[in-house]
């Protein structure tokens, strides 16, 4: 068969709720979000030095003047990151993480998820080593096919086998965050 080729000429394209996704310019410009949800979290201060444990206070969006989330955003309750609504999420997790009271072989930042709201299984680590005080960076990051937003979360534990570990955090810049990129629909 013949192939036709032409041009399809748009001034915007709709959710299907009515709101605009995409507005196109009369000089070809284009705006709208092509990313739907993308949210950032850090840690404000230190986490307190661990052997094991999730990392539940002092989460705060990210409040650069330079930062703004995209969409409706995810939630947080004691390190328990919610999704706004179902879809494909991108979960990228950093850390900088420092060895205390003595050298330590293995520091681990863990990602763990649930499907069940209560049963969490590992999804993602990424590990580290080092002298007593020093500092390194570690980042992992998992796609997370959210299908139920009541049951699908997650959260970021730390973990160390020989000593004590801690993550850095800062209430002015990202030293230890986890960012959500929705990329499409589940």
């Amino acid at each position: 068969g013949d192939i036709m080729a032409g041009i399809v000429g748009l001034t915007e394209i709709q959710h299907t709720n009515g709101t605009n996704a995409i507005t196109v310019g009369a000089n070809g410009s284009v705006t709208g979000a092509f990313i739907s949800e993308f949210d950032m979290y850090r840690i404000t201060a230190n986490t307190s030095t661990t052997t094991d444990a999730d990392i539940t206070t002092n989460w705060e969006r990210v409040d650069d003047p330079i930062f703004e989330k995209i969409g409706t955003g995810i939630s947080q309750s004691s390190g328990i990151f919610s999704f706004p609504s179902t879809g494909k999420y991108l979960i990228h997790a950093q850390s900088n993480l420092q060895a205390r009271n003595g050298t330590v072989a293995q520091g681990r930042l863990r990602l763990y998820a649930t499907q069940d709201n209560g049963s969490y299984t590992l999804r993602a680590q990424t590990e580290m080593s080092g002298a007593i005080d020093e500092v390194n960076m570690v980042s992992t990051q998992i796609l997370f096919n959210v299908t139920n937003i009541s049951n699908d979360k997650v959260k970021l534990n730390l973990a160390t086998g020989a000593s004590v570990i801690r993550a850095l955090g800062d209430s002015t810049l990202n030293r230890t965050f986890i960012s959500f990129m929705k990329l499409g629909a589940t």
